[in-house]
């Protein structure tokens, strides 16, 4: 099983999804009853556009005591692929409970805006922000918010900070 799942996170590395797939496949298929292996399969899956049976056994990995908080990750992300924004929310925070992360508040930013609640999209971009004070797409996303709501001055301020960003990495290669 080891091997199986070294090989597959090595083969999804590479982006060579079917290989992975296969593996994977070929493991459940013997019958091995294991956390990682469904969260794998499920995430394969789920970049595959395969959603249902992603769906199926990432659901399939939470059953267990112990599973990977990146289920919970791959689910948001999942629910977010299918429009289902209030549920990948949902699954999002599940995650944040354990580890806090920019990407998933800026994933959870996206969900909020979709459904036009564009306080908390502003909310989730500035914990974004307050983890990683580098990534342009946050400040961006967070400008575009603030217009829309009709906070101009703070926007202004947002696409300050991304020509300060990019001029400083322009600088520093």
């Amino acid at each position: 099983l080891n091997k199986t799942l070294l090989d597959a996170k090595t083969y999804m590395k590479k982006y060579k999804f079917i290989s992975a797939y296969s593996i994977l496949k070929s493991s459940i298929q013997l019958g091995i009853y294991h956390s990682d292996l469904f969260y794998l399969y499920g995430e394969v899956n789920r970049i595959l556009k395969q959603f249902q049976e992603a769906e199926d056994y990432l659901l399939l990995a939470l059953n267990f005591e112990m599973h990977s908080p990146y289920v919970f990750y791959s689910l948001g992300l999942l629910y977010q692929e299918v429009s289902q924004f209030k549920y990948s929310n949902s699954f999002f925070k599940l995650f944040l409970q354990l580890i806090d992360n920019a990407d998933v508040h800026f994933q959870m930013a996206k969900n909020y805006s979709q459904i036009g609640k564009y306080i908390q999209t502003a909310e989730q971009l500035t914990k974004a922000i307050n983890i990683n004070k580098e990534e342009v797409e946050y400040y961006k996303f967070r400008a575009e918010i603030y217009k829309l709501i009709g906070l101009t001055e703070m926007a202004n301020d947002d696409e300050k900070m991304v020509q300060l960003i990019l001029k400083s990495k322009y600088i520093n290669n």
